[in-house]
């Protein structure tokens, strides 16, 4: 009984929270990568690493899954393509994730 009791609260510690042994939950995105320049466009009013972001969260567009809500994986992946394609591979955004089991929802 006593193993089983201990089972049961690994099994809730394990649900409950992040292995830290993993990582931390550090997730970097960014405009460009080192050796880039990070393009503003006077057309758009903005740089095209916002403009990204913006059009993917305001109507949803990086919500590739249809579920409707944008996780960090999905907003990277929307930003990226967009960018990459706006600048013609000139600007590629960046994305560090020192934890890639922590995939965290970011609006619903």
């Amino acid at each position: 009984k006593l193993s089983e009791n201990a089972k049961n609260i690994n099994n809730a510690i394990n649900s409950l929270f992040t292995d830290f042994t993993k990582g931390n939950g550090a997730t970097v995105l960014s405009s460009s990568n080192g050796m880039e320049v990070a393009i503003e466009d006077q057309n758009i009013g903005n740089g095209l690493f916002t403009w990204a972001i913006k059009q993917g969260i305001s109507g949803k567009k990086a919500d590739t899954d249809k579920d409707g809500i944008i996780n960090i994986q999905e907003l990277a992946n929307y930003i990226n393509q967009k960018v990459t394609n706006l600048s013609s591979g000139v600007q590629t955004p960046g994305l560090r994730v020192e934890n890639k089991y922590i995939n965290f929802n970011l609006f619903q």
